[in-house]
């Protein structure tokens, strides 16, 4: 099942995309969409200062009437973002999120940044097992009469 999968197992793996806390919430933006994803890692030279995601974006600079080139992703970002570890299963990463009411979460592995899961990526694998399992299902029973 895949709730019981390790998290990193159900992450679509791509290089962990991040930007300095000095970048502007407009290129925060920027990236977001180019890359089609809704968080970003933000770091101080190579230290790990935060998160931002599109809904904070919304929530704290453009419903704040805030101007996205005139504001910093560090004054918005979240500086202890929720964590877990790379061993910990879907459905851990669910409830801590549902416990921190957010929609990412970073993977910590030896005190750095190894990936980002979002609840996206969960719901897609079991989404993703559903139709597999709907598959193998169909293929079972084909040809028994009915």
């Amino acid at each position: 099942m895949v709730l019981e999968s390790p998290v990193t197992g159900i992450v679509a793996h791509q290089s962990l995309l991040r930007l300095n806390a000095d970048a502007t919430v407009a290129d925060a933006v920027a990236a977001l969409a180019e890359n089609k994803i809704s968080a970003l890692l933000i770091y101080y030279g190579e230290h790990f200062a935060g998160l931002i995601s599109d809904r904070m974006i919304i929530r704290d600079v453009i419903n704040e009437g805030l101007d996205p080139k005139a504001t910093s992703v560090a004054d918005v970002m979240v500086r202890e973002p929720a964590s877990i570890s790379p061993g910990a299963t879907a459905l851990e990463a669910v409830e801590v999120m549902k416990q921190n009411q957010t929609r990412h979460l970073v993977v910590i592995d030896d005190g750095k940044v190894v990936e980002i899961v979002a609840i996206s990526d969960v719901l897609r694998s079991v989404f993703n097992q559903a139709v597999q399992d709907k598959q193998w299902n169909a293929d079972l029973f084909e040809g028994f009469p009915v």
